[in-house]
């Protein structure tokens, strides 16, 4: 995403966001725990380049879903964005 202002407001980096955006709700939170301890017991199955391998699969993955995630951000907020704006227009 290469608008500094969309990427700012979706790393919370304005200090007028912050204490405002819930942190993990408690299903997240179970769920990363969850997630946590079944990457613990594959990792502790494999071998050394198997573990490197799912390592670096979960890197990847992570990084996809950040990718993701800014788009998402950037979208929702250019059409709350135009809402807005059309709100201002004449109708008919």
């Amino acid at each position: 995403m290469e608008h500094a202002i969309i990427k700012s407001l979706f790393y919370g980096e304005f200090s007028e966001l912050e204490g405002k955006i819930s942190p993990q709700t408690q299903e997240q939170k179970t769920m990363l725990h969850e997630l946590d301890a079944l990457l613990g017991e594959l990792l502790e199955k494999l071998s050394p380049d198997d573990r490197k391998k799912l390592e670096d699969f979960d890197l990847l993955l992570g990084q996809l879903s950040l990718v993701d995630e800014e788009q998402s951000f950037a979208y929702g907020l250019r059409l709350g964005v135009k809402l807005m704006c059309e709100v201002f227009l004449p109708v008919g």
